[in-house]
């Protein structure tokens, strides 16, 4: 649930917070007055923050913003009590942030009231946007949380938050083919090829090196948008310039499978299968087709044999 959420929840970036979009789509530009208490904040001189968005906040209550940052500074300078109340006004002045919440619960850790830093905490999973679970066990003022199982289970669900793919289940399909390999063709080695995660586990890079040096390079993802069961993709560029479309790739019986097509000099749509084989840990069969009479009947084109370099 949580990796869908997280998937599905678009964020911007500004003034070093993450907002939800829609929260103050139609703001006016930052005040004079904001836009130097913004400088005074940013220099980290809370005591001057704190006085620079009191009068920001009087001047317009509506600001989400300066309240979160009156309350942000307000807190800095050990006065918790007038940072909550501050806290208090932000989602009334229509700005949504999960910092609210980690704000809010260092204020109340400091207070010694625990279980309300607690139930402020929870309210980030279905916000979600800060981050993995380091960012709030790097914060000091939720030391005396790390054993507590209800902390624990923030930053877990934080952490899945950050890095869906880790834990989807989809994606680990795939994870058969990655490793270093030596790739044979009728017993006689034809390449070797690198299949490594990258963008937090949501997509394979494929590096592969014939005997001869030649290159190509695919890059592997799940498509959640084009069908409606999610989908691989891999899209193959070769350093001649050549260039494999594959989709609809789906696991089944073993195997990872792949639809696809190229042009022909003439013009003409030739349909591809692209298939890899789950054999054992260590070996994966790769196998390419093509049919010239439509879908009728295939021909194999490739058919090479990985075994795991240790």
């Amino acid at each position: 649930m949580m990796g869908t959420l997280a998937r599905s929840t678009a964020l911007l970036l500004l003034g070093g917070l993450l907002f939800a979009p829609g929260a103050r789509a139609q703001a006016a530009p930052p005040s004079e007055a904001a836009a130097a208490a913004a400088a005074v904040y940013q220099s980290g001189d809370w005591a001057a923050a704190a006085d620079a968005y009191r009068g920001v906040v009087d001047a317009d209550p509506s600001d989400g913003l300066a309240w979160l940052r009156l309350g942000r500074a307000l807190m800095e300078i050990g006065r918790e009590d007038e940072a909550l109340a501050a806290f208090d006004r932000v989602p009334g002045a229509g700005l949504q942030t999960p910092f609210l919440y980690v704000f809010q619960a260092r204020a109340l850790v400091r207070l010694d009231r625990t279980d309300e830093a607690l139930t402020a905490l929870e309210r980030i999973q279905p916000v979600a946007g800060i981050g993995g679970g380091g960012t709030l066990t790097g914060i000091p003022d939720f030391a005396p949380l790390a054993e507590n199982p209800r902390f624990q289970a923030v930053v877990q669900a934080v952490e899945a938050a950050a890095w869906p793919c880790r834990d989807d289940e989809v994606i680990r399909q795939f994870d058969f083919w990655i490793g270093t390999w030596d790739v044979y063709v009728g017993g006689t080695q034809a390449g070797t090829n690198i299949i490594e995660p990258m963008l937090g586990q949501c997509a394979l890079l494929e590096n592969w090196t014939n005997v001869g040096g030649r290159e190509g390079k695919s890059f592997n993802w799940v498509d959640r948008s084009t069908f409606r069961e999610p989908r691989w993709r891999q899209l193959w560029v070769a350093d001649q310039g050549n260039t494999l479309d594959y989709y609809d790739g789906h696991y089944s019986d073993g195997a990872m499978r792949f639809r696809g097509h190229t042009i022909s000099p003439a013009g003409d749509s030739i349909p591809q299968k692209l298939t890899f084989f789950d054999v054992h840990p260590d070996t994966v069969r790769q196998v390419f087709e093509q049919s010239n009479d439509g879908g009728e009947t295939w021909v194999v084109t490739f058919d090479g044999l990985y075994v795991r370099r240790r």
